[in-house]
């Protein structure tokens, strides 16, 4: 099950109990649970602004498919994720920290890592199609941990065939998590991680402006001198209507761009600096 609350710029999800399995009716789930990939997906479809994503995991596993597509939303996402690993996190709930720019881990949590496995039936060659499709299930796992990995993949294949239950220290040194926090350690990685996450938001946001800006150059209309933009009266349409229509053409152009790139600045920064612009 999964839990999702979304406030200001920052989505919170608690990944607990079985990946995209659930015990409950929805009509017992709190609010904004979210049982599987697509009421995720409308989740993050109607916060598409959120700067940062925390994700708080302390699950068994579950589906790989369901697990797969939690991990790369995520890692779609333009967002900063952080993951907090709270108790354990198992199986494919370890493939979607992954994702997370940053994967915290107190001491007394751990992650379990293991070879894809299933239920099955059927004659010999059924079966044996079967050990094929795991194998191929375990390359798309493989490489979701490589992402992390701080070692050669046969390390890691070694860890995987050994189903290896691995404590926070042993996460940090493989690189399956990138910190090791205590209680009083959360606070002051909020701040750090929050302005980081914002930093690199508003970057993003500057990256776009300029490149209207350099839409702007393109045009050309910076090259005609504003002293031969003029209205046209009696005298100046008998110089050459031409030339005038084509400048004034040129000058519409560039005003109703500017007013889009004021519009787009102005509503950026009352996303991001809940600042509201003087009438």
């Amino acid at each position: 099950m999964i839990q999702a609350r979304a406030e200001e710029n920052v989505i919170t999800l608690n990944i607990h109990n079985s990946v995209g399995e659930s015990y409950w009716k929805k009509s017992d789930r709190e609010e904004n649970c979210v049982e599987d990939v697509e009421d995720l997906q409308k989740l993050l479809n109607k916060n598409k602004n959120a700067s940062r994503i925390d994700v708080y995991i302390n699950s068994p596993g579950g589906s790989v498919s369901e697990g797969i597509s939690i991990y790369n939303i995520l890692k779609r996402t333009r967002a900063y994720k952080r993951v907090f690993i709270d108790g354990f996190a198992c199986s494919i709930a370890s493939v979607i920290a992954m994702a997370g720019n940053s994967i915290s881990m107190p001491k007394s949590s751990m992650q379990m890592i293991h070879n894809a496995w299933t239920w099955t039936a059927g004659n010999a060659n059924e079966l044996r199609k079967t050990a094929d499709d795991l194998d191929k299930i375990n390359e798309v796992v493989v490489n979701a941990y490589m992402s992390k990995f701080k070692g050669t993949e046969e390390e890691l294949r070694k860890l995987l065939d050994n189903e290896s239950y691995l404590t926070a220290d042993e996460c940090l040194r493989y690189g399956l998590c990138t910190k090791i926090v205590e209680d009083s350690e959360d606070t002051q990685n909020d701040v750090e991680e929050g302005l980081e996450a914002t930093t690199n938001m508003f970057e993003n946001k500057l990256n776009q402006l300029i490149s209207i800006k350099n839409a702007i150059r393109n045009l050309g209309v910076e090259t005609v001198p504003s002293e031969t933009v003029k209205e046209p009266t009696g005298e100046t349409v008998k110089e050459d209507e031409t030339v005038n229509e084509a400048l004034k053409s040129k000058v519409a152009d560039r005003n109703v761009v500017k007013e889009k790139v004021e519009e787009f600045k102005a509503t950026e920064l009352q996303k991001f600096f809940n600042y509201k612009p003087e009438k």
